[in-house]
């Protein structure tokens, strides 16, 4: 009888250590929140925060999160609009990238860039995501891609750049163009192994891309460094991460997903934190940009898989500032999502303050002890226990329901307008 009380005395200090714990963190927490309100002056706060910071990382748990892109258009504007920031880099492919830069320079129909382009990649056609990449070409923003991805109709447009590039610097002829033609090839080749990784693509000669791609490199050497000379030098350096892939993956394990993923981002991570580091040094020097990516590459890790803000240099890294854009399903309690972000997470206690959206910076001493104390539960790639402060500068906090919004473009739509884009 005794041994029973005693248990039953234990839990209920116990809970009432957790209770107490609980209310200590979200009385902390509230103290340092910073409401967001639908006012375009909401923003005001981050005239303090960003200071004569250069770079701001904006992070999103999903590419397709509705309200997330939601919020990161409003961030967006506000520094582009009060803070003369004039450059947004997407997680999207460096090439594909520029060659939607190119089309909206010819005047082409923005509404139909933004519907078809990056801003509404892959499967996410929502209505946000075309508001973003329409406000951005509307307002002739500069914009440009870290990733190295390429679909397979964009190869031949490389193969296109190339001989302009060549013709610009005469040096285009026939054994240029058989030089080319082989680069291409056999890069439509591994783009194909790229996107479909679960297969292994036997008919490429990585040894012919890779002597075609380093003769073509030595020919750029001699050329006139124009904007366009550099930036395909740049393209053509950075296909190497392709090959890499390719040359040291092992077969992809379905019992063993995570670690399949994570040497896939690991190579990955490497070309983007090398094309970011020349897009922020050479294509944008001494612009102020937004760099939008998932939160996942914004880690820094000490151990490997190293995420690309990892393989940054430290000058960048001084330079920047690091928001995440996170949430709370509170509805869904059986969700994937909710797994990822379990109760006692920061996420949990924000969604607790009673406000929908706040900011929570990560500037004050009791703030990080904190938030130090909490999961951070973006991935299971990284294999260490990590720190909020000492990745982050602060978070914005969104509460939101539903996580993805409805299609806001037919496939028949998307096809037509694709390829009057190709033909252009």
């Amino acid at each position: 009888m005794m041994m029973k009380i005693s248990i039953l005395l234990s839990l209920i200090l116990g809970n009432t250590l957790v209770f107490s714990q609980t209310t200590e963190i979200s009385t902390t927490l509230a103290k340092y929140c910073i409401p967001i309100s639908k006012s375009p002056t909401s923003y005001s706060f981050l005239d303090s925060v960003i200071q004569n910071k250069r770079i701001i990382f904006l992070g999103e748990y999903y590419h397709n999160d509705a309200k997330t892109i939601e919020k990161k258009t409003e961030i967006i504007k506000y520094l582009i609009e009060n803070h003369d920031f004039q450059a947004v880099i997407f997680e999207g492919g460096l090439f594909e990238m520029e060659q939607l830069r190119l089309l909206s320079k010819r005047d082409f129909n923005n509404d139909m860039l933004a519907k078809t382009s990056f801003f509404n990649s892959n499967s996410f056609y929502t209505n946000e995501k075309y508001l973003l990449g329409k406000y951005i070409l509307e307002n002739k923003i500069e914009f440009g891609g870290l990733d190295i991805a390429y679909g397979n109709w964009l190869v031949s447009q490389l193969s296109i750049y190339l001989d302009e590039v060549f013709k610009e610097n005469g040096k285009f002829n026939r054994t240029n163009r058989k030089l080319i033609d082989k680069y291409c090839s056999e890069l439509n080749r591994i783009v194909i192994d790229f996107q479909f990784r679960y297969q292994s693509n036997r008919n490429m000669d990585i040894k012919t891309f890779m002597s075609s791609k380093d003769a073509i490199l030595i020919q750029l050497k001699s050329f006139h460094k124009s904007e366009r000379v550099q930036f395909v030098e740049q393209v053509l350096r950075s296909d190497d991460y392709l090959v890499n892939w390719i040359k040291n993956r092992t077969p992809y394990d379905p019992l063993n997903r995570m670690e399949s993923a994570a040497r896939f981002h690991a190579i990955r991570d490497s070309a983007m934190a090398i094309n970011l580091t020349w897009l922020v040094n050479n294509k944008f020097k001494e612009k102020k940009i937004v760099v939008s990516t998932s939160t996942y590459h914004q880690f820094r890790s000490s151990q490997e898989p190293y995420p690309m803000v990892s393989l940054l240099p430290q000058d960048i890294l001084n330079e920047s500032l690091f928001f995440p854009i996170i949430w709370y399903n509170k509805l869904d309690q059986n969700s994937e999502l909710l797994r990822k972000h379990p109760k006692f997470s920061l996420a949990y206690y924000l969604s607790t303050m009673g406000k929908e959206d706040v900011f929570l910076s990560f500037k004050s001493d009791e703030v990080k002890n904190v938030v130090d104390s909490l999961e951070i539960n973006f991935t299971d790639f990284i294999p260490q226990r990590l720190k909020w402060s000492e990745i982050f500068d602060g978070v914005f906090y969104i509460d939101t329901m539903n996580f993805i919004t409805e299609k806001n473009i037919s496939m028949e739509e998307l096809d037509y307008f694709q390829n009057v884009i190709r033909k252009n």
